[in-house]
């Protein structure tokens, strides 16, 4: 009997810190390890010296752009000699809004939080984790930022 996919496709926020980007080494390996595609979402927001010292469309193309180029290091980095599908999408909004939006149009399997992501979710108010909690219906998954060997 053929053992069933337990994940398939595994969404990822990343911010591009340096906790985020270590764990992102071990959501590669679970990634390997379960055959899922692996999503990276990048959100941010227009606001402060982004949206003064340029206009709005500005910001957000210079915004995606420095996206793109991180994106792109973690390709060459870590993705390369990798057998995980990953593709990459940047998006203006809140994170947990994003992520909420994002499961069933690509049908997310698995969330996984790097411990940065989810102390910005919860920083914001205990109502918004909650929410997310709330209004997902996959796992979600807390992966540490410790160094990968």
């Amino acid at each position: 009997m053929a053992q069933e996919q337990l994940f398939r496709k595994i969404l990822y926020p990343i911010d591009f810190s340096d906790a985020s980007v270590k764990a992102l080494h071990y959501v590669v390996k679970l990634s390997e390890v379960s055959c899922a595609d692996l999503i990276l979402l990048h959100t941010y927001r227009l606001f402060g010296a982004d949206a003064t010292n340029h206009n709005l469309a500005e910001a957000k193309h210079m915004l995606e752009n420095n996206a793109q180029m991180a994106f792109e290091k973690i390709e060459e980095e870590m993705l390369k000699h990798s057998s995980v599908q990953c593709s990459f999408h940047s998006e203006v909004g809140f994170i947990s809004d994003r992520i909420i939006s994002s499961i069933e149009p690509l049908n997310i399997d698995l969330i996984i939080l790097c411990t940065n992501i989810h102390q910005q979710i919860m920083g914001k108010s205990d109502n918004e984790y909650n929410g997310l909690v709330s209004k997902v219906k996959c796992p979600i998954m807390l992966m540490p930022s410790l160094s990968f060997n």
